[in-house]
């Protein structure tokens, strides 16, 4: 490598950054008390980083937190089916969906009567 090239950060530590300064973020916006639903992708870049560092229980919540956040965004109910199929618990994502097109019906599907 010449000495002019920038070094390369270790893969893991890019994610523990990008963790870092999404959470960040969020603390920001909760701070200021601004709810722009633009800032959802936050969320995905949080949930992402922490599924690439393993860290799967931990990025269940953060994908929860982005559902409360913004319930029409399908990133972080997309986020949250991969986590509980790394997690081989597919019948706790079908279950959360049901609930939430039961109740909410947030897409505006036609239910079963």
């Amino acid at each position: 490598m010449r000495a002019n090239q920038p070094t390369q950060e270790p893969t893991t530590r890019r994610w523990e950054k990008a963790f870092e300064e999404g959470k960040r973020t969020i603390e920001i916006l909760k701070r200021m008390k601004i709810s722009d639903k633009g800032y959802s992708w936050t969320f995905y870049t949080i949930v992402d980083s922490l599924l690439k560092l393993k860290r799967i229980d931990e990025a269940e919540s953060w994908a929860m937190r982005g559902i409360r956040y913004d319930d029409m965004n399908p990133d972080s109910y997309w986020l949250l089916t991969v986590i509980h199929f790394i997690k081989k618990d597919f019948q706790k994502v079908l279950n959360y969906l049901i609930d939430k097109i039961q109740t909410d019906n947030p897409l505006g599907l036609p239910l079963p009567a």
